[in-house]
């Protein structure tokens, strides 16, 4: 099975739960390497759509259905907001999101999520 960024491209703004829920764990296990070499967690709570916490590298417990308080990352998303961002839309992140903890990891996230390249310089870089 081949993940790709496709599917969120196609997400609408009220498919947040079929992307916690169905896309991620299959790309936890599409790109188990990547997962497992990132170090964290991140608490997502999206206002109208519910509380996921991802444990990078915890394989037991990969995708958590509620919100870690303790997570290195806890982020409130405004409803809607998650969606735009899955939707590739900016959000503004003083209005759109709360954020306590280490913003980071949250890159490191975004990195699980995209389909790296592959050219002859290697994975993750595109060459013309």
């Amino acid at each position: 099975m081949v993940i790709n960024t496709q599917p969120l491209d196609a997400l609408s703004r009220s498919d947040v739960q079929i992307f916690f829920n169905t896309l991620l764990p299959e790309i936890i296990k599409e790109r188990a390497h990547l997962f497992a070499s990132i170090r964290g967690s991140i608490a997502f709570i999206i206002e109208g759509e519910g509380m996921w916490t991802v444990r990078f590298a915890n394989f037991a417990q990969p995708l958590v259905n509620d919100a870690a308080f303790d997570a290195d990352l806890v982020m409130t998303f405004r409803r809607g907001a998650f969606s735009q961002l899955l939707d590739g839309d900016a959000i503004d992140l003083d209005r759109d999101v709360v954020c306590l903890g280490d913003t980071e990891i949250f890159s490191r996230f975004g990195r699980l999520l995209v389909e790296p390249a592959r050219g002859v310089a290697g994975p993750g870089l595109m060459v013309a």
